[in-house]
């Protein structure tokens, strides 16, 4: 009995020390292929790419754009043109700008004794639209006498308040300023300048100047001038 008791003491420690040990030692995963440590590792991991790679976003000297085959558009410096098919060239010249056709007109109004007044006609050249955007008048007329109107006028087709529409002739006068005595010209000076956009249609005798003085004794000299420029009818 006492050996019984000595064999069971015995086999009670051994499964004690298995246990304490169990318990102590570091758990371990098992995977498809037998135990792995759990944790990962810590390295730095290497990327391997299988075969060529389908994309290569490395420049690799000087790149240069070509156009294969025979192009469609020209552009011709020269004539200010673009070609397209090499058969159909297109003007890329805007045909309404004021420096591709600069217009000026200037008439000099004779006053000859007994005249109060004087109208001249101006033609304006066909197939063009004469945009006026400056107007001035110059006169010197005799010493006491004064220039009382400086006048462009339009004829077109507009409307007057009260009437249908229908094609009549608009008139805008210039300021005039008395700028004194001239002692090296022929009397008292006077002139002026006003900025404005008329449209003058082409043909004959479709800008008109007028001038006017208060007295008719002697001579008077006047000079008007419009400027802008030219556009193209439709």
């Amino acid at each position: 009995m006492y050996k019984f008791k000595k064999s069971l003491i015995a086999v009670i420690g051994l499964v004690a020390l298995v246990t304490i040990a169990t318990v102590t030692t570091p758990h371990l995963s098992y995977g498809s292929s037998g135990p792995t440590a759990a944790a990962p590792s810590s390295q730095t991991q290497n990327v391997n790419v299988v075969n060529t790679p389908t994309v290569n976003a490395q420049q690799s000297g000087i790149w240069n754009v070509g156009i294969s085959g025979t192009p469609m558009v020209g552009i011709d410096n020269a004539h200010n043109t673009v070609t397209v098919d090499d058969s159909s060239p297109i003007s890329v010249r805007e045909m309404n700008t004021p420096a591709f056709q600069p217009y000026q007109v200037a008439a000099t109004l004779n006053l000859n004794a007994a005249e109060f007044s004087k109208t001249v006609f101006i033609d304006i050249p066909a197939g063009k639209i004469f945009v006026i955007e400056f107007a001035s008048v110059e006169a010197c007329v005799p010493v006491g006498q004064t220039l009382q109107f400086a006048e462009v006028l339009v004829s077109g087709p507009g409307q007057i308040l009260g009437l249908p529409p229908t094609e009549f002739t608009a008139s805008y006068q210039v300021p005039i300023s008395s700028k004194g005595t001239d002692p090296f010209a022929c009397g008292d000076r006077f002139a002026g300048s006003q900025p404005m956009t008329l449209y003058v249609k082409p043909g004959p005798n479709q800008l008109r100047f007028f001038v006017q003085r208060n007295a008719s004794t002697n001579s008077a000299l006047i000079v008007m001038t419009v400027s802008g420029h030219l556009v193209d009818t439709p």
